[in-house]
């Protein structure tokens, strides 16, 4: 390994000096700690060392890193590493087999779930024996791999050739600042059986701090691995994989992740041109849910959403439509929540029973196995919903110092998180679609319906479309209501026979 260091420095030092000495400088004058390039520039200027980059990024880098501090420059040299800004090609998180990608360069998206505080993390170390005197120089780890957890003294002394006693001369032992990140796939990429992807991320020096919890990223690395356990008996054959990034940035996305074919094209333009079509995008809103066609055209207008806006003086405006609905039981407040974050493709549902405050904005707690027994930043649902939807069931039953976290969360749309020296802004920019019932678990028509909503009127006034639902004793809607229940089971049972007849036919 190390004859393979020192031949990828020897290639990068005349690559340097030849090709990118003006770019150092320049990085150099800046202060800099990291020559960034794109891997088609390494490849473009030697095609061989592209392709060794592909089959060991760890090794070849680290060469490249030596060559990149031993090059003279003007100003003082204070650039270190050597990072790759894109790969390749960039892979879906679902789509990453890593027995086949161990090792291998990688570049992917997603949105950042948990976040460590920066603490330090020794990468040098200068270990004294007591029998000679002589010092030895340790390197711990590389940047360009996972950290190891414990730093274990050499076995017998290079200078002296004997067992000996090390004392560690912690003054002159060098640190790095390291964060490790939790990455989850987006929402929109997650497949029907609701698996969410991640991937924890090793991060050293200037790219810490880089991004905060509900972040959407860009991520350059490489996968690596580590035993699940280790111990007297042996070592495990499971393999725990884990990313060390290269290059991490956020990035501002909506929808563009989302493939539109030719095909789709062409039928979004034919639709366009329908005079109907505000009537066909409205009935097409849980169509198994009879009428409401005004909370249908709402969540319509909720799910296209507006445009957010920005005054003179900086303050931002949102363009995010909040929606509550409350009645009686029975009014499919909740089928209408689950089918329209469905229907989002940032989409998320989550129950006012089991939802707290810390599970809807964001949380700092201890995690011995993640953080390491440091502090963490978990992001709530609204972070990771940013830009999307968020379906509350059940708001009346929501703790009141739960409900109240989401007053800054649905006017502001961000929220400021300090706690235990963490300090954080998540974006919260998602419409917010809650269904709740009335204070007796259903209206009384003898008492004005504002006295037996239970919400304060300070979460109120965050909703922009309130609307109230009553099962009123009805012969004619209930008439109504009970044929198209009757034909919307009738077309059921007809679509599960022949899916039975297809069935038996494949069979046989």
């Amino acid at each position: 390994m190390m004859n393979n260091v020192v031949l990828f420095k020897e290639r990068f030092t005349t690559i340097f000096c030849e090709r990118l000495k003006d770019k150092i400088e320049e990085l150099a004058s800046l202060g800099n700690k990291s020559l960034v390039l794109h891997f088609h520039e390494i490849d473009k200027i030697d095609s061989d060392l592209g392709d060794a980059i592909l089959k060991n990024p760890a090794v070849a880098l680290e060469g490249a890193s030596q060559a990149l501090r031993d090059v003279d420059t003007a100003f003082e040299n204070t650039l270190k590493y050597v990072r790759l800004k894109s790969a390749i090609e960039k892979v879906k998180l679902s789509k990453i087999r890593p027995a086949e990608t161990i090792g291998k360069l990688i570049e992917f998206e997603g949105i950042v779930k948990r976040i460590t505080e920066v603490h330090p993390r020794t990468q040098y170390v200068i270990w004294q024996c007591e029998k000679c005197g002589m010092t030895y120089n340790q390197k711990v780890f590389s940047v360009y791999e996972i950290p190891e957890e414990r730093i274990v003294p050499p076995y017998e002394c290079p200078s002296c050739g004997r067992r000996s006693i090390f004392t560690l001369l912690e003054d002159k032992s060098e640190n790095v600042n390291y964060q490790k990140i939790e990455i989850q796939e987006f929402f929109e990429e997650i497949t029907l059986s609701g698996t969410k992807h991640r991937m924890i991320v090793y991060t050293f020096d200037d790219m810490t701090n880089v991004v905060g919890a509900g972040d959407r990223v860009k991520v350059v690395g490489i996968l690596q691995s580590k035993p699940a356990w280790k111990g007297k008996k042996g070592i495990s054959t499971v393999l725990h994989t884990e990313c060390v990034a290269l290059w991490i940035e956020p990035i501002e996305k909506a929808f563009e992740e989302i493939d539109i074919t030719q095909e789709d094209i062409e039928k979004i333009k034919e639709a366009s041109k329908d005079p109907y079509i505000y009537e066909k995008l409205v009935s097409s809103i849980a169509p198994s849910i009879y009428g409401m066609e005004a909370i249908k055209k709402g969540i319509l207008f909720q799910l296209f959403g507006g445009c957010s806006k920005r005054t003179p003086d900086g303050i931002r405006r949102r363009g995010d439509i909040h929606i509550l609905l409350i009645g009686d039981p029975g009014t499919a407040k909740s089928q209408l929540t689950y089918y329209a974050t469905r229907l989002s493709p940032k989409g998320i549902f989550v129950s006012g029973k089991t939802a707290t405050a810390s599970g809807l904005i964001a949380s700092v707690v201890k995690d011995t196995e993640f953080g390491e027994g440091k502090w963490t930043l978990d992001a709530g649902v609204m972070a990771l919903a940013d830009m999307g939807l968020v379906g509350l069931d059940e708001l009346d039953k929501m703790r009141k110092e739960d409900r109240d976290a989401l007053h800054t969360a649905m006017e502001q749309q961000e929220v400021n998180i300090s706690k235990a020296g963490i300090t954080a802004t998540l974006k919260t920019r998602c419409s917010v679609l809650a269904n709740a019932n009335p204070k007796m678990g259903r209206f009384d028509k003898y008492v004005d319906v504002i006295d037996q909503i239970i919400l304060p009127a300070s979460l109120l006034s965050r909703f922009d479309l309130i609307f109230t639902l009553k099962d009123v004793a009805d012969k004619d809607m209930d008439r109504m209501l009970a044929r198209h229940v009757s034909v919307s089971y009738t077309h059921l049972r007809a679509h599960e026979t022949r899916h039975d007849l297809v069935c038996r036919l494949l069979l046989e």
